[in-house]
């Protein structure tokens, strides 16, 4: 928010992307495509369901003054997936 609050948006959404949007996306890869949790973005529309990836393109696509809203909404969301997952779970997934 730093950033964004010294009108520096263009820094401000890579740590946006780097510190807060990449984390979800790695969780919401272990929770749905554990295989390639680290794949980052990449085939996102083809490893996640359709409503995981509305959602994501609600969060990517934002305004510089949108942009701490954004924030509380990923760190929410991240934490409620991170806690919903098992080390059990994605050892299930990754043999199946």
């Amino acid at each position: 928010m730093k950033e964004t609050n010294r009108g520096n948006h263009i820094e401000a959404m890579f740590f946006y992307l780097g510190q807060t949007y990449r984390p979800l996306v790695e969780v919401l890869r272990m929770k749905h495509c554990p295989q390639r949790f680290n794949y980052a973005a990449r085939y996102v529309y083809y490893d996640l369901p359709e409503d995981v990836v509305k959602h994501l393109e609600n969060l990517i696509f934002i305004k510089p003054e949108d942009m701490e809203a954004s924030i509380e909404e990923v760190r929410r969301w991240f934490w409620k997936e991170a806690e919903s997952i098992s080390e059990d779970e994605i050892k299930q997934r990754l043999s199946q």
